[in-house]
This record gives structure tokens, sequence and C-alpha cells, in this order.
């Protein structure tokens, strides 16, 4: 999309998607996704080719979270991020929001075998239990 533009107007404090907003209340930056519903809407009842508004849509949800987390960095100094979740199963997000974060610069990691689903929650899950119990090895299977 347009993130040389984006990371420049990030870091003179300029807002650079309309998507995104700094809610002062609740200190955190938010993603107005019923705004890209609105427009994602008007684009169906106007009649535009459903793939034009297909992407739209993920690219509108890419560059809204490519943002944030530019401006994230710009505190943090972080340039790493890994997608997981339940939202990044879905591949076209997955590769837009990817690909957005590679030209702004972040390193951009995703689990390649582990679902970014339940199934990922249920491994942390493991995880956490075993870190706790002390163990090292994974745990044997309940039969």
């Amino acid at each position: 999309m347009y993130l040389g533009v984006l990371a420049h107007r990030a870091m003179n404090s300029n807002q650079a998607d309309p998507h995104v907003r700094f809610d002062k209340d609740q200190e955190r930056w938010v993603i107005d996704t019923a705004s890209i519903f609105r427009e994602t809407a008007q684009k169906i009842l106007d009649g535009q080719d459903p793939s034009e508004i297909a992407l739209y849509a993920y690219g509108a949800l890419a560059t809204s979270t490519a943002e944030v987390l530019i401006e994230l960095s710009a505190t943090t100094n972080l340039r790493t991020v890994v997608l997981a979740g339940g939202c990044f199963q879905n591949i076209i997000l997955l590769k837009e929001s990817t690909k957005e974060l590679e030209m702004a610069g972040f390193r951009v990691l995703c689990s390649l075998e582990v679902p970014p689903n339940d199934g990922g929650i249920s491994l942390g899950q493991v995880a956490i239990a075993a870190a706790r119990l002390g163990q090292t090895s994974s745990p044997k299977a309940i039969t």
C-alpha cells in the first residue's frame, strides 16, 4: 500500500490512516473496523467488483495493523512482530500484513506448524504447565 508515506507520517505524528486513532482515555491505539465495514458495505451497494471490494477490505485491515505497529515501534524501538491469533488464519490478511510490515522494515514472525487458533492456545497451556512443573521434556500422552 503506502507504507513509506505511513512511516513518514507516523514519525511526524500526523494521522496517516483514517481507520487508526489513539484513544487518549484508554491510552491505546484503536483500529476503527466499523468504518472499514461501512466503506466495504458501500462498495457492495455501489455494485463494485467483489474481488476489488475484498482487496480493499483486506488492504485496509493490513495497512491499519501496520500503522499501529509503526506507532508502537516509535516508542518501544521494537522491530520484530509476531502475527498470531485467529484472524491470521486468513492467509490473505496474513500475507498482506506481512508484506506491509516488511516494507516498513519489520521482521515478521508467524508459526508454520502451530495453528494460530485454539490449537496454539492449548500448546501454550501445556508449555506453561510443564514450566510450572519443572519439566524440560515433552509430557507423555495420557492414554
